[in-house]
């Protein structure tokens, strides 16, 4: 989210960012969509104004929470209006590492299955 004072970048605005590209890879389509024409999006000031008076933000798809409830909240957390509520980037890759390495095992395990297998 932009920051109050425009020229105040901080981590918690790359966090910020993060959740946004989070949202897309789940979405795959353009946040903060303008109408119903393709590829049209809101402007950056355009965002902040539905952020900051109406309380606007990324709700996640229909979906998503049910494919991927962890990752989705930690795409909510990014994404938290307040930038003091949003996790720092550390706790951020270590949730996605504990997401991952388990994964990572099923399809090494898939892999060797399919290469030892006869055809």
């Amino acid at each position: 989210m932009l920051a109050e004072d425009a020229n105040a970048v901080t981590i918690a605005a790359d966090v910020y960012s993060f959740g946004v590209i989070m949202w897309e890879v789940f979405a795959l389509q353009l946040p903060w969509k303008k109408g119903d024409r393709p590829g049209c999006t809101l402007s950056g000031i355009e965002i902040w104004v539905q952020m900051t008076s109406f309380g606007k933000r990324l709700e996640p798809t229909p979906g998503m929470h049910e494919q991927q409830p962890a990752l989705c909240d930690l795409m909510r957390r990014c994404t938290a209006h307040e930038p003091s509520e949003r996790p720092d980037m550390a706790v951020v890759v270590e949730e996605l590492q504990a997401r991952w390495e388990p994964l990572e095992a099923v399809m090494k395990a898939k892999a060797k299955a399919a290469k030892v297998a006869p055809r």
